[in-house]
């Protein structure tokens, strides 16, 4: 199993400070199941969902700006929306 560190919230994101918190409690607890094999952790949408936040930020997206993206519908990409 999996341990990942906090992630440290990012202000002037909508909904940051709650997803740390849903980690926080839920941890290694399903968050999402394709129905099959793969399985998504609350710890693990945290983390990428916050990585990915963090690389807009670096390409200078806004807080509330649309950003666009073009995936496969999977397990995989859940953190994305």
């Amino acid at each position: 199993m999996t341990t990942y560190p906090f992630v440290t919230s990012i202000a002037h994101i909508n909904g940051s400070e709650s997803l740390n918190q849903l980690a926080q409690k839920f941890g290694q607890r399903t968050f999402a199941f394709d129905g099959a094999l793969e399985k998504t952790t609350f710890e693990e949408l945290n983390v990428f969902a916050h990585q990915v936040a963090r690389v807009l930020i670096e390409k200078g997206v806004k807080s509330a700006e649309p950003v666009a993206s073009l995936r496969p519908n999977h397990l995989d990409v859940i953190w994305i929306t």
